[in-house]
């Protein structure tokens, strides 16, 4: 089966250690292994599925399942925050599963935050990029 690509704006890869904080105050570990404008992918170990999609009836309709995802972004950089919704979830192998999210919402500064570090860590950054994402402030 061939996947076909659904985000139309550039998907950065990155490699950013991030968590969801759960009820009772466990931290469910992530890593974003890209980023765009309009979504991120996420991968997560396949045990952690369980906390992040309670068992629901859903009928004949969308649903997102949203959370809020805490980006830690290197040194000077500060963390981010961003609400996503959960687009479809592709498993990878056994252990961990890619997440397709859409961006939903930055807490805070956080688009900002963002997108100076691909500014400052991406040859590639198309500058066109910073506007659309300062307009999610």
């Amino acid at each position: 089966m061939e996947i076909s690509e659904r985000r139309i704006a550039h998907r950065y890869a990155v490699d950013l250690p991030a968590y969801v904080e759960l009820n009772g105050g466990k931290r469910c570990p992530f890593k974003v292994c890209d980023v765009s404008v309009s979504g991120m992918g996420i991968t997560v170990a396949n045990h952690w599925l369980v906390n992040l999609f309670p068992p629901m009836e859903i009928p004949r309709k969308i649903h997102l399942v949203n959370f809020d995802l805490n980006i830690i972004l290197p040194k000077p950089f500060l963390k981010v925050v961003v609400k996503l919704g959960v687009v479809y979830i592709r498993r990878l192998n056994m252990e961990y599963s890619l997440l397709g999210c859409r961006l939903e919402e930055f807490k805070a500064l956080g688009a900002l935050h963002l997108s100076e570090y691909l500014i400052s860590s991406q040859a590639n950054f198309n500058h066109q990029d910073k506007a659309l994402f300062a307009e999610r402030l």
